[in-house]
Parts: structure tokens; C-alpha cells; sequence
């Protein structure tokens, strides 16, 4: 039975200068397998101030924020959580009554990668990237007591800004990768790029370390994680934190809890080739 939204469907956006579909997928099909009358959609925007105060307007229940305003979108909160604060950016917006708080979920998602992994606290971790998801991954580290890192990015006064808020090092970008006991890539390389398509020298990280985790969530797995994998290392994509943010956006749009199963199930139908109509027509 397909659905069809009216004037009493609760609204939920993802905001971005590019929008993805992966979301409206995602959150659609468990709209849909819990009955909820609730409808997700991605809009591509180049004025974040506007849209933001557009979610008010049509009484827009939650919205997902991504690049690049995960930084700017702050300063049009009523309010900010925790999780907002300690990254210094948010990727999630809760209306409540006309009163917007931001949130950051991948910093739970990334919490929770953390502590089922049960890494040593004094594991030496270097993290690649300066944009939000690092930042959410530094907080982690920083939120779990973890003082043996370091941060390398292009930018190297953007690292070295970072570094000193979470307490890490900051490291010039380059190629020529010291021995560490974890790599976290937290750039965009190999987003949605083939395995022939990423520079060797990237990929040559995987012989500095025993463990890589890659945030990069499309394809799946990416390059990096194929080349770990290949090496016998623990790698963990960007998929496994792509599941936990998804999971928490849904709670707090929703305020249910979905099962695992319910989860897996959407992020398997998420990354399928399917039309807008599937979505709205999908009866799980």
C-alpha cells in the first residue's frame, strides 16, 4: 500500500549545497515499517541562514545539516546540546514547539564505535581531515580521555586550531605516515571513487598501522578499507558509523527506538538504486 502525505504529515528535511538521497531512503523506510506518518526530504540550499529560519515557518520537525554548514548553522540555534558544543558543529536540528536545538549525532555514533571497540586509551590515533566529521571524531577521543593523538590535514592552521581544542597534536599533510596504532581517514577521499581512482600513496597508510577506520560511507566498502582488509588489519568503515548516526537522528525525530534489525534493513534499502516512488511505495 503506498502513502500518500497530507496536512497532518510531520516533515523532516536534510539541508546541504549538495543533497544526497541516501537519507530520504533511509529515514522513508523506517517512517514507513513503524507506520509513522512522517515524510523526509533533501533540499539543496545556498542560503543556510533562510532555510534554517524556514523550519519554523512550516513547522519542520527535524533536519539533517550537512556540508558545509555543520559550522555556520550554530549561530541560528534557540539552543545547543551537549554534543553540539563539544564538536563545535552540529548536523542535526530538533524543533520543539518553534524552538530549534542543534545536535551532532555522528559524535555519538563515533562514542559508540569507541567503546565496543575497546581500544586502549593509550593507543596512539591519527586522525586524516579538519571539516565536521573530524571534528566529531576528535571530540570522541577527547570525550573518552584519549590524549595520544594527532590530527593531519591540508589546512595546516585549521589543524593545528583543532589540535589545540581536543588536545592533539597537529601534523603538516603528507604522505610519509609515522607508525600508529590506529588511522582514522576522516577526509572526503574516496568518496564514492572507484579503487583505480585513489592515489597509491593513500592507500599507503594501511602499512603504518594495525587498525584503519574510514568515515567515508559510499561505496562500501571504500578503497582503503579493501586495502586493509587485504593487509589482515581491523578496519572499520564508514558504514558502521553511518548506521549509529541514523539510528540516533530517528530517535530524535521520532522518539522510538528502532530495532537492529530495523536498521540494518533501511541502510541495505538506502544504498539501493531505487526511485523517490519506491520509497513512498515500499511496504517492508
Amino acid at each position: 500500500m503506498s502513502f500518500w502525505p497530507n496536512s497532518e504529515t510531520t516533515l523532516c528535511l536534510s539541508l546541504s549545497a549538495r543533497p544526497g538521497n541516501f537519507g530520504v531512503r533511509f529515514h522513508n523506510y523506517l517512517f514507513r515499517k513503524h507506520g509513522l506518518n512522517y515524510l523526509y526530504l533533501s533540499r539543496a540550499t545556498q542560503n543556510i541562514s533562510s532555510a534554517i529560519l524556514a523550519l519554523k515557518e512550516f513547522n519542520v520537525r527535524g533536519c539533517a545539516i550537512s556540508m558545509p554548514f555543520k559550522e555556520s548553522a550554530m549561530e541560528f540555534m534557540d539552543s545547543l546540546d551537549g554534543s553540539a558544543e563539544s564538536v563545535g558543529a552540529l548536523n542535526t536540528i530538533i524543533n520543539e514547539q518553534g524552538q530549534l536545538k542543534g545536535y551532532n549525532t555522528d559524535l555519538w555514533a563515533i562514542e559508540q564505535l569507541i567503546e565496543r571497540s575497546r581500544l586502549d586509551k593509550k593507543s596512539s590515533v591519527l586522525v586524516l581531515g579538519s571539516g565536521g566529521i573530524a571534528r566529531a571524531v576528535l571530540a570522541a577521543f577527547q570525550n573518552r580521555d584519549f590524549t595520544n593523538g594527532a590530527i593531519m590535514a591540508r589546512n595546516l592552521d585549521k589543524a593545528e586550531f583543532l589540535a589545540k581544542k581536543f588536545g592533539f597534536k597537529a601534523k603538516p599533510w603528507d604522505t610519509d605516515f609515522s607508525r600508529q596504532d590506529l588511522i582514522i581517514n576522516a577526509t572526503s577521499i574516496g568518496f564514492q571513487q572507484k579503487n583505480t581512482e585513489l592515489a597509491p600513496e593513500f592507500l599507503t597508510l594501511c602499512n603504518h598501522t594495525s587498525q584503519v577506520w574510514d568515515m567515508v560511507a559510499n561505496p562500501s566498502p571504500t578503497a582503503l578499507i579493501q586495502r586493509a582488509q587485504n593487509q589482515g588489519l581491523l578496519a572499520i568503515g564508514g558504514d558502521v558509523v553511518a548506521k549509529f548516526q541514523g539510528q540516533k537522528q530517528f530517535e530524535l525525530y521520532t522518539n522510538l527506538t528502532p530495532s537492529q534489525s530495523d536498521i540494518e534493513e533501511a541502510f541495505e534499502f538506502a544504498f539501493q538504486s531505487v526511485t523517490f516512488t519506491d520509497v513512498m511505495a515500499k511496504k517492508p
